[in-house]
């Protein structure tokens, strides 16, 4: 659902492009499961417009160089 959501922001307008983004997040996904990896649970709200997904640095993975998590300032000690 996660990934349906970053590709549907990715591709307003291009259901096509929309459709092949999810479509390779889901392969890049079954792909890192394969290899033993874990996932946090996705977070997605849904509100007026439709779904829309809390990006985090694990959905720069999944869609390189199109998604920025937004960094948390490093907190002083």
């Amino acid at each position: 659902m996660v990934a349906r959501a970053i590709a549907n922001g990715l591709n307003k307008g291009d259901p096509e492009g929309a459709a092949r983004d999810a479509a390779h997040a889901r392969e890049w996904i079954a792909d890192q499961l394969d290899k033993g990896r874990v996932f946090e649970p996705g977070k997605v709200r849904d509100g007026e417009k439709g779904a829309v997904a809390v990006v985090e640095p694990i959905h720069e993975e999944m869609f390189p160089g199109r998604v920025r998590a937004q960094r948390q300032p490093d907190r002083e000690r």
